[in-house]
Formats: structure tokens, sequence, C-alpha cells
């Protein structure tokens, strides 16, 4: 079992010790690992930790934010397409597919171009709005299905105790559809 341990973190741990050391790498191969256990630098340790730590809490906000506002917007659009009868319906969920399957990379340069004539440019917000146009496609898809599975019944005797269209989807449907929210917020 030990092996199988030290197979997965080798090449995880391997380019942090290569990246501590200012050794060249056959240095490092030579002198093993008991060597850069007994030798870490720890200025250079602890300003690569803060370095990081500031970099994952930009990355905890970011990711946060974009699963929030995903899961939001997908259950809303969820419940349109899944409750409301459209024309054009098919085609909707169908291009919800379609969204996903275009690049990432190639959507990369034209957002930035739009986001660098604007304030948001280089800014959590910025990130916030790219990944949410990225995931919202199928965040919404994901949740078709979750909403489409509620019976009719349950909005008509929200709707005949005085509910309003959106007081039944923000207190029927919702606190229902919390695990598939839960997913689509960890997706996105």
């Amino acid at each position: 079992m030990w092996s199988l341990v030290a197979i997965v973190l080798v090449p995880l741990v391997w380019p942090v010790m290569v990246s501590l050391h200012e050794t060249t790498f056959p240095e490092l191969v030579d002198r093993g690992l008991l060597w850069w256990l007994g030798d870490l630098d720890g200025v250079r340790f602890v300003s690569y930790v803060l370095a990081m730590t500031r970099l994952l809490e930009d990355s905890i906000v970011v990711a946060t934010a974009t699963g929030v506002v995903s899961a939001v917007f997908a259950a809303c659009g969820a419940y349109g397409v899944s409750r409301f009868e459209f024309g054009g319906r098919k085609l909707v969920v169908g291009a919800l597919l379609v969204f996903p399957a275009v690049s990432q990379v190639i959507v990369a340069f034209p957002l930035s171009l739009l986001f660098l004539d604007t304030p948001l440019f280089d800014t959590h917000a910025d990130l916030v709005l790219a990944y949410v146009a990225m995931t919202l496609p199928f965040t919404v898809w994901l949740q078709i299905p979750y909403f489409a599975r509620f019976p009719d019944w349950l909005e008509d005797a929200a709707l005949v105790d005085g509910a309003t269209r959106p007081g039944a989807f923000a207190r029927v449907f919702l606190p229902s559809a919390k695990p598939g929210l839960a997913a689509a917020f960890v997706l996105a």
C-alpha cells in the first residue's frame, strides 16, 4: 500500500522539492529525499506559503461566487424551461448542450478584450462573470430534469393557497431542490 501511495505522491511532491531549492535536478536526484528534508530553507518556504495562501483565498472567493451565482441563475432557467411551454423549447435545451462544447480557450481572448474597456478588468468580478458564462449552460441543463420531476399539483396547490409564481418557486421548489442546487454549485 505504501508503495502505491509513494507512486501517487512523488509527482506531486517532486515539483515542490525542486522549486524550494537552488540546486539542479541531477543534484536533487543524487542527494535524495533526506537531504531535502534536512536542508529546507525556512524563509523561502514561508514566502512560498504566504503567496500560495493569497492565491488560494482569491480562488476560493471566485469559485464560491461563481457557484452561487451559477446555481441561482440555473435554478431560475431550469424552472422556466421545465414548467413553461414555449416555442423553441427543444432548441433552447439543445443549445444548452452546444455551449459547453465550445473550448474555453477560444472564448478567453474575446472576453479579455471585452473586459479591458470596463472597470471590471483585473478584478474578481470579471472572473466570476466569465466563469458563470461558461458554467451556466451546463448547470441549467443539469437542473432541468430535477425541476421537471416535481408534480404539477405541487405548484397548483401553492397557487391556490395565494402564492404567485415567483412565490411558489421560492417557497415550494427551491427548498425541495436543495440537493440539485448543491450539485450545481459544486459542479460550477
